[in-house]
């Protein structure tokens, strides 16, 4: 995190001159001061609450960065920080800040470094409004997954359900019915969306294929009752020669199991058109029928 900050009261009031202000502090907000320039966004949100009021969390796209849950790019780089007040609380109004005014219950919050922000459940359920249905299971997969939990499922769906009315709940409703605790990417995620909702069959996520007990392989998603894999593989997988070696391999031996395996890389995202064609045209080789 970067340096502690001072309001510009406290630091005159303490015996800084305003010109020592001026030429050795750096002013990440308005009315606050560092003695270090504020370079991340953890160093943004820390520099900005001594100024904020008591029970302010930071939240929205800026708690699900805080928290290390993925967002869509246009997200990523936020240019304001987006503070939650509880309710009966007048929003926050400063530059560079969006102000919103939130119910908050105690499991609605949480804390990282530090940094009070709403909680990963309760971040899922606000940015309903503002995400599409395949982003926000990627972010519901992100809030659950298996080898860093944020939150249980049934955490995740209580936080959507409890309130009857909120922008976006169908959206977040949807996402949580296709949520699971076995993905390990967004573009995986948004694959599985495409599979989904084309109407393709049902799909296992990260579930090893075994040959009489011997580990064959962990593929992203393989068609329940079909020998068909569907692979996401990030630009890793083409740049890292022992990578690309150990992919022929596996591929290789899911072959020799009477296994057909699909690739999809970044070029296919967002929507994975192509990808969900081959697949569809898989499973009519293999006897599936739309029709049941």
């Amino acid at each position: 995190m970067d340096s502690p900050a001072l309001r510009v009261r406290e630091a005159l009031e303490s015996g800084l001159t305003r010109s020592e202000l001026d030429r050795r502090w750096h002013a990440p907000h308005w009315g606050i001061r560092t003695r270090v320039a504020v370079t991340t966004l953890e160093g943004r949100c820390a520099s900005l609450m001594p100024r904020l009021p008591t029970g302010t969390r930071f939240s929205h796209a800026t708690a699900a960065l805080l928290l290390g849950l993925p967002l869509p790019r246009r997200l990523e780089s936020p240019e304001r920080l987006h503070v939650a007040t509880p309710r009966g609380h007048r929003a926050v109004d400063a530059a560079g800040v969006a102000g919103h005014e939130l119910r908050l219950r105690q499991d609605d919050c949480s804390t990282v470094g530090g940094v009070p922000v709403t909680s990963a459940a309760r971040t899922f359920r606000d940015l309903a409004a503002h995400l599409t249905i395949p982003d926000l299971l990627a972010l519901a997969d992100a809030v659950v997954a298996r080898d860093r939990p944020l939150a249980t499922i049934n955490e995740l769906r209580e936080a959507t359900t409890r309130a009857r009315r909120y922008r976006g709940r169908l959206k977040a409703l949807e996402a949580v019915a296709l949520v699971s605790d076995r993905a390990e990417s967004r573009p995986e995620s948004l694959l599985r969306f495409a599979l989904v909702s084309a109407g393709l069959p049902a799909l296992s996520v990260n579930v090893d294929v075994r040959d009489h007990g011997r580990f064959v392989a962990r593929p992203d998603l393989r068609f329940t009752g079909y020998p068909l894999i569907v692979e996401y593989e990030g630009r890793q997988h083409a740049l890292d020669e022992r990578q690309w070696a150990r992919d022929l391999e596996r591929y290789a031996q899911l072959d020799d199991l009477g296994m057909r395996v699909i690739r999809a890389s970044a070029s296919d995202l967002p929507h994975f058109e192509r990808t969900v064609a081959r697949a569809r045209a898989a499973l009519l080789a293999l006897g599936w029928s739309p029709l049941r």
